[in-house]
């Protein structure tokens, strides 16, 4: 099971709120890392985002991860993206993304689920899932299921 994950951004203090609001949780400083955030789940099963200042690089250290600083830059949008449950209806959802100015969407995977993408900081993508969604979802992310359903290829017309 996914516990954590850290991912970049401009504003981390910001990005940490958003989630931490979307998950029903809190957000606090990392304290490992100067400037970075962790954003908290509700509930007690440790599942957090931990949001990095940008511009940090991870790296091995002698004895443990090690984090190092480059030159600022304008974050490109990764290869990376998450999907989380949120506590909130999908207006809600949608007023505090628009808050922020953040591009936000309802959106169709495919014929199985539905999500809401909200890019934080018009950068990184989130999926965004209602209980609703997340009901949908779950009916096809297992290894069976996905065999089943995806693999096989589109239902017949």
């Amino acid at each position: 099971m996914l516990r954590h994950v850290s991912i970049p951004a401009t504003n981390p203090a910001v990005v940490a709120d958003v989630l931490a609001h979307l998950m029903g949780g809190e957000a606090l400083p990392f304290v490992p890392l100067p400037g970075a955030w962790v954003a908290f789940a509700a509930g007690e099963d440790g599942t957090t985002v931990e949001v990095y200042p940008a511009t940090t690089c991870m790296v091995p250290g002698a004895l443990d991860v090690a984090f190092e600083q480059t030159t600022p830059r304008t974050p490109a949008a990764p290869a990376v993206h998450l999907a989380i449950e949120t506590v909130l209806d999908t207006r809600a959802v949608t007023q505090l993304a628009t808050q922020h100015g953040w591009l936000v969407r309802e959106a169709q995977r495919g014929p199985f689920f539905s999500v809401i993408e909200v890019w934080l900081e018009n950068s990184l993508m989130v999926e965004v899932m209602t209980r609703a969604m997340v009901a949908d979802y779950l009916s096809v992310m297992t290894a069976e299921r996905w065999r089943t359903l995806v693999m096989a290829g589109p239902p017949p017309a």
